[in-house]
């Protein structure tokens, strides 16, 4: 009975060694660690603080709680995990290289960051986070037009959406300076046109009748002004 317990005890004890090596072998961190950081990012995303604040362990949520409450809940965040990298991890904790963006609706900023998951309660959560590099990231990137006449204009901070190939002049009440100097156009003036003279047409005389022309003017004889019929 004694041999046959012992043998009993010889069979399991290998086996039970070897399945854990074999876990702890698959254990890779990856999968943990994306739904970590995608957690974080959706809970931002969405102005939860409370699910913003439960991925993080109690001793590092007491650190943040504090500054990231009105963040979180006051402001149009938006965060996108860009790209995470488990470099070291084991059944209680996980070491990774996270690379997301942060963008609070002023300033969009582009973070590297060391990060390191622990268990915690059952679930995995970040204890610290260590930034590499932070850049800020233009938002609207100058972009050419085509505009009237052929010109180009940089879209973004720009004064006015004038072409380029039009000058800039100082004053004038140019608004920015910038004007289109239009030249005169030459007028032509349109003669007069004057009518023929119509045949038998009595001309206008520096008299004070206006009898027909061909009423000879007679002195005397009682015709009015001299001008009587024949």
């Amino acid at each position: 009975m004694r041999i046959f317990l012992l043998f009993l005890f010889f069979l399991t004890v290998p086996c039970q060694a070897s399945e854990r090596i074999r876990m702890t072998q698959e254990f890779s961190g990856e999968r943990e660690a994306s739904e970590l950081l995608d957690s974080v990012a959706s809970a931002a995303s969405s102005g939860d603080f409370n699910g913003f604040i439960k991925c993080f362990t109690g001793k590092y949520a007491s650190g943040i709680r504090r500054k990231m409450k009105p963040v979180i809940s006051g402001c149009d965040i938006e965060m996108e995990i860009l790209d995470n990298k488990v470099e070291s991890c084991d059944e209680n904790s996980i070491k990774m290289r996270a690379r997301y963006s942060w963008d609070n609706g002023t300033e969009k900023t582009m973070f590297v960051s060391d990060v390191v998951a622990k268990m915690e309660a059952g679930s995995w959560k970040i204890d610290s986070e260590s930034i590499v590099s932070a850049k800020k990231v233009n938002r609207n990137p100058p972009t050419e037009l085509n505009f009237g006449g052929g010109g180009q204009v940089a879209f973004a901070n720009a004064e006015d959406l004038l072409p380029l190939d039009i000058a800039r002049t100082k004053g004038g009440g140019c608004a920015g300076g910038r004007c289109v100097v239009i030249q005169p156009q030459a007028t032509q003036e349109t003669p007069a046109t004057q009518e023929p003279p119509v045949a038998n047409q009595a001309l206008p005389m520096p008299s004070f009748d206006v009898l027909p022309l061909d009423i000879s003017k007679r002195p005397g004889g009682g015709c009015a002004g001299g001008r009587c019929r024949l």
